[in-house]
């Protein structure tokens, strides 16, 4: 089946929320590669999501902002439904058909889009339309989609 298909609100949300924090240890996947032992140190590297480190009240300093959470998931829905959007998924699919966290092809992995409608967001503190956003995804298995974080990246002058 895939990841690439039309995604409703909802799914849009489960998508984000797979890769949030306190979300995060019920996904996690057992891996061959790495040792219990690699596994368990600082040094290994865990994938946490952050989409909603980007919505305003919630981010850090100098990160730009969705204005609220429910901008954060309409726009990651319309980055994953767009043009660019179906074409990356598609892509991603073909490259990595089982989900096994390639990580390699970060081209397979993020999509980058213009944004219609009103959403609105903040960069440096200034309440803006946004323009352009990003998200960046990855596959937990064969047909589940994970976005690993979205946010605004172009606003209206």
């Amino acid at each position: 089946m895939g990841v690439k298909k039309i995604y409703t609100k909802a799914e849009t949300e489960a998508c984000i929320d797979r890769a949030d924090h306190k979300h995060f240890r019920q996904w996690r996947s057992v891996r061959s590669d790495v040792s219990n032992q690699t596994f368990g140190s600082a040094a290994f590297k865990k994938d946490a999501g952050h989409t909603f480190r980007h919505v305003e009240g919630t981010a850090e300093p100098g990160k730009t902002t969705y204005a609220d959470r429910e901008t954060a998931i309409n726009v990651t829905m319309q980055l994953l439904n767009c043009t660019q959007g179906q074409k990356i998924l598609a892509r991603l699919d073909k490259a990595d058909p089982a989900g096994s966290f390639v990580e390699s092809d970060i081209a397979n992995r993020k999509i980058e889009a213009d944004i219609t409608g009103d959403w609105y967001g903040f960069d440096n503190g200034k309440k803006k339309k946004i323009m352009r956003a990003s998200c960046q995804i990855m596959k937990l298995g064969a047909d589940v989609l994970w976005v690993h974080t979205s946010y605004p990246c172009e606003f209206a002058a």
